[in-house]
């Protein structure tokens, strides 16, 4: 590609703006791509959502290095950058690569739960070291390239503001001890209800403390402190402090389950942590996550009494845990040399360029005309097949007699009439087989979706995509969604794309027109003396599946619709009798 990329930074909130800017910057400045930013439209959170968008002064001060469209779509994008999932708000834009969001996510990103698979539907993801790579892998098919820590250059790079220029501009004395207060907001996280204005008695004559509290923290706790900080002289309520100078004039950082501690440790300076007694309240609670297994680097308190014990401690030996330290900033922070925003944008126009991609398997597929097929139709299901299926290497074969090719209704495309021809024809290379009627429409990326499952069910011999509207909402109500909302099939698609990534439920009572199976089910069903004909396959897909002891699953994230229903009676009802979703459990 001659042209440079158009790359869309899209702020789902405020707090992802120094993962992405200094990526905007580096392409911007070298003159590497066309550069804009997008936000949602500003909501400020209440009691039940926290915030999202950018405050009017945000922008405009967005707006004085780059071009700012309150609609994404309007810069019309090769690619999209976030921090974070944002592809339920941004569903108009189908390349997104993601740069992660800190160096721990609280049971939401860089966990081995399944939930993260919704990761998926990136091109590619960015994250801060070979930990991070390791975690997500178990459910992140999509390419994962390791770049270093991005907001962390600000702490190893040449612009990081010391310890001496913070002191300065904060009026505080360089020559006195400094801690860093840096609590998490989640109530059930957080060390605020712990130690509340006990906090205060850190700071004396030799000690100064800093305030530094997340953006999402609840108003009455901010009033709190800065009120605390009006009455003392050596306690300082940091509103909108500069991160890598308070980070490089703090001696010790006092958290709790906040990414800012591990932030800190990069540094090797010494932590205390206070851990809230609601911690297994935490709805994403996993104690085998990184912010629970890296706490041994750290004092771990769970009381105000213990906390200031812990930090005299640590600031009279500050090398005590200097070696776990370290041993966790080499697996969580690539190199730590303020190039980790470089290495970001290089990686997103390598992507750009071809050179990163994601590869499924290789692929056939089998396409079963209708009965009334002409080349028109025919050359509609190849596209349908070309644009929907992804960047994938596949093969077509379509079972029926030869149409006029002279008018171009199957080019590219092999024929084929009887089952027991199939082998021969298959390309030695194809792993799996798709077999899909014609006149139906796919969501994007359709074999990504379907060959994952594969990868995370190892005894699945077929996968289905849903192919009937009564399975969709079957599904969408599992998953608290009203399916009336849907009429249009394309949107139902997407929702359960977003919504259901990587979820599946026992497949074989339901019927579907799109089935992936494995390459040695076709070998099983050839064993037969009398191979099936194209009216039956997708029954007998099913019995053969079965038969030789692998499982069949119904693939919640990928609804594929007809222009209209071609399945048989016979067909449905040899498949659907047996129950309905509810009988096989949650999704």
């Amino acid at each position: 590609m001659s042209k440079i990329p158009r790359i869309l930074f899209y702020v789902e909130r405020s707090l992802h703006l120094p993962y992405l800017r200094p990526i905007q910057t580096y392409l911007d400045r070298n003159g590497l791509a066309e550069t804009a930013y997008s936000a949602p439209p500003y909501f400020p959170g209440d009691d039940i959502l926290p915030g999202w968008g950018l405050t009017a002064d945000i922008i405009r001060e967005l707006q004085t290095i780059s071009r700012f469209y309150p609609q994404p779509t309007d810069f019309d994008p090769d690619v999209t950058i976030v921090a974070d999932a944002c592809h339920s708000i941004i569903p108009e834009l189908r390349q997104v690569i993601n740069v992660g969001h800190g160096m721990i996510c609280k049971g939401a990103f860089y966990t081995k739960h399944p939930g993260v698979r919704r990761e998926n539907l990136s091109e590619l993801i960015l994250v801060p070291g070979p930990w991070h790579k390791e975690r997500l892998e178990e459910n992140v098919v999509i390419p994962i390239v390791t770049t270093g820590f991005i907001k962390g250059d600000q702490l190893f790079g040449p612009q990081a503001m010391g310890r001496k220029k913070f002191c300065r501009q904060n009026s505080i004395d360089p020559e006195k001890r400094i801690v860093l207060f840096a609590p998490t907001y989640n109530p059930e996280l957080s060390s605020i209800p712990c130690v509340q204005e006990r906090i205060a008695e850190i700071a004396d004559e030799n000690t100064v403390l800093l305030i530094k509290l997340h953006n999402l923290t609840d108003e009455s706790w901010k009033d709190m402190y800065a009120a605390l900080a009006e009455r003392h002289e050596n306690i300082h309520y940091l509103s909108d402090a500069d991160y890598s100078g308070m980070m490089h004039a703090a001696d010790l950082i006092i958290s709790d389950v906040s990414s800012i501690f591990i932030e800190f440790i990069l540094m090797d300076k010494p932590a205390v942590l206070v851990q809230n007694p609601r911690i297994e309240e935490f709805a994403s609670y996993r104690p085998d996550d990184i912010e629970y297994l890296t706490r041994d680097c750290a004092a771990v308190v769970d009381s105000a009494d213990e906390l200031l014990k812990a930090v005299r401690r640590e600031l009279e030996t500050p090398g005590r845990l200097a070696g776990v330290r370290q041993k966790y900033a080499g697996l969580l922070d690539y190199k730590r040399d303020g190039q980790s925003a470089e290495r970001a944008g290089r990686a997103i126009l390598d992507w750009y360029r071809g050179e990163i991609k994601y590869e499924p398997p290789q692929t056939a597929i089998v396409l079963i005309p209708g009965e009334n097929t002409d080349p028109k139709s025919l050359r509609s299901d190849l596209n349908e097949l070309k644009s929907k299926l992804g960047d994938v290497d596949y093969q077509v074969l379509i079972w029926n007699e030869p149409l006029d090719l002279e008018t171009g209704g199957a080019p590219g495309a092999e024929w084929f009439s009887e089952f027991g021809e199939l082998k021969e024809k298959i390309n030695p290379a194809c792993k799996f087989i798709l077999f899909v009627r014609g006149g139906q429409k796919y969501p994007r990326n359709s074999l990504k979706w379907l060959h994952s499952h594969f990868l995370w069910n190892p005894k699945t011999g077929a996968v289905k995509a849903v192919t009937q509207r009564e399975n969709a909402d079957a599904i969408l109500e599992k998953m608290e969604f009203d399916p009336s909302r849907f009429n249009n099939p394309a949107i139902v698609s997407w929702a359960l794309l977003v919504t259901g990534m990587g979820q599946s439920v026992s497949g074989r009572p339901f019927f579907s027109s799109c089935v992936l199976c494995s390459k040695h089910i076709l070998e099983k069903l050839l064993e037969k003396p009398h191979p099936p004909v194209k009216t039956n396959i997708f029954p007998v897909l099913d019995m053969t599946v079965l038969r030789s002891g692998y499982n069949i699953l119904l693939a919640a994230d990928c609804y594929v619709w007809e222009k209209q229903d071609q399945a048989s009676d016979g067909e449905k009802r040899g498949q659907t009798e047996g129950g309905g979703l509810g009988a096989h459990g949650p999704i």
